[in-house]
């Protein structure tokens, strides 16, 4: 799932934010699959460094596994108040992956989950911090598809039509 979060100012700057995220992934059973099994993770690209350029933000814990092995573990993870610097009026995007795979070998049973909860929060120790405004998915407009358009253009068309061909018959019945 993704999502975006701008700060917006008065005036184009760099700030400071608290991210707190938790997230987990649980797991029992019998698994056959080979590389990743689970990834619980948040991801807020591009975060504003002090330096020149940015980087990307990545919070979480991902699980692997061998081939055909018993799996049973509960794992779980947590940031708080990790500060982070980011400009202001500037689009970010936040991705949320909580991924599972499990190929279950020869009719054995495997249950697995994951999940990331986060927090976002401008840091009080920001100069104006009361005149900063966090908004999370800001209207980015849309383009309507193509399909879309085409059963719009033939409705406006139709409506015409039956607007005129209305006109014509109070014409000819005067």
């Amino acid at each position: 799932m993704s999502y975006y979060f701008e700060v917006f100012a008065p005036q184009p700057r760099s700030i400071t934010m608290d991210v707190t995220a938790a997230g987990g992934i649980t797991g029992t059973g019998w698994l056959s699959a080979a590389g990743d099994l689970a990834r619980s993770q948040l991801t807020i690209d591009p975060i504003q460094t002090s330096t020149a350029g940015g980087y990307t933000l990545v919070l979480g814990k991902y699980l692997s596994n061998g081939l055909f092995s018993t799996v049973d573990f509960n794992t779980s993870w947590s940031t708080t108040n990790q500060k982070f610097t980011v400009s202001t009026n500037k689009i970010y995007t936040v991705t949320l992956t909580a991924f599972v795979a499990a190929d279950v070998y020869n009719g054995a049973s495997a249950s697995m989950t994951a999940f990331v909860d986060p927090t976002f929060n401008i840091d009080a120790s920001n100069t104006d911090a009361d005149q900063l405004q966090l908004v999370f998915s800001p209207n980015i407009g849309a383009v309507p598809e193509l399909s879309t358009w085409a059963m719009m253009i033939l409705g406006f068309c139709g409506l015409g039509f039956l607007a005129h061909s209305r006109h014509d018959g109070r014409t000819l019945a005067a």
